[in-house]
């Protein structure tokens, strides 16, 4: 398969070449400077190959960045990855989940907010099928099998070694709601307690009586709070990315006025092993 950039090799990209404009440079000017050929520099900011870090930290001293600012560049080149798994799926996905999917691939940590079901990464098989059984979206069994399996896939983020770091608010009323019957809310109540003894996983629960404005949303970050981020919002209808600045300020403080009136990540387990007790 030829080689595929991911969102954040994209994004090193761009900021590279904005980098090089703002400077008043030509590829080939830059490329000799470095004593290389004037088409890497094309390369590099076209994210054509995997952005190798060192050739980073030579771009960034060429144009005198700050050791902050050609940190945080470096950073993005060390923790991008190549491993498009999701497009083997292409056919069965739609395009806005399908961008979707990259930005989780590539992403250090995700704040979500759920006010209906729970968070996919964070969905035992079981409850998948009965979110299934009630969509009136997705009926085909074989469409169904194709989107467990790429659920069940992107759920691999929480276990890697450098793992995907999971802030999660969900609607108390979520905990209680039981797609699948009684018995899959049983297992799903059980394995969010066992993900939230996890180190990469915070959960947060809301009450339904809090008197504040809540939406499904989820806000990836790319290197750190200080490195890019995207916003994404779904509906029954599609899944809407937004990656401006100004959106993705707006989806922060409306994820921070949730937060305050959430639960501490304690109270929440605690509601958790209560709710496991009443569906036993």
């Amino acid at each position: 398969m030829a080689f595929q950039a991911s969102w954040l090799q994209r994004q090193l990209g761009r900021e590279l070449l904005e980098l090089r404009e703002s400077r008043g440079h030509t590829t080939r000017e830059v490329g000799e400077a470095l004593g290389w050929a004037h088409t890497k520099v094309g390369r590099i900011e076209r994210a054509e190959n995997k952005i190798d870090p060192m050739d980073v930290i030579r771009l960034a001293k060429y144009y005198k960045l700050s050791d902050a600012d050609s940190e945080r560049l470096c950073t993005m080149a060390r923790e991008s990855r190549t491993d498009s798994w999701w497009e083997r799926f292409k056919p069965w996905i739609n395009e806005p989940y399908y961008t979707l999917l990259g930005y989780e691939n590539d992403a250090t940590r995700l704040l979500a907010l759920h006010n209906s079901v729970v968070h996919g990464l964070l969905q035992t098989e079981g409850y998948m099928r009965g979110l299934f059984e009630t969509s009136a979206l997705i009926r085909d069994p074989d469409h169904v099998d194709i989107h467990i399996e790429v659920r069940l896939l992107r759920q691999r983020r929480l276990f890697e070694p450098e793992p995907l770091v999971v802030d999660v608010i969900l609607q108390d009323s979520v905990l209680g709601t039981p797609f699948g019957g009684v018995k899959v809310l049983n297992e799903q109540l059980k394995h969010l307690r066992e993900l939230a003894e996890l180190p990469n996983v915070v959960l947060r629960s809301i009450p339904a009586t809090s008197p504040v404005t809540r939406m499904p949303l989820d806000i990836y970050e790319f290197g750190g709070g200080d490195g890019p981020a995207v916003a994404s919002s779904e509906s029954i209808f599609s899944t809407v990315v937004h990656d401006g600045p100004l959106e993705v300020r707006q989806a922060r403080r409306a994820l921070e006025r949730v937060r305050s009136a959430a639960l501490s990540p304690e109270e929440t387990v605690r509601i958790i092993e209560q709710r496991i007790r009443e569906t036993h």
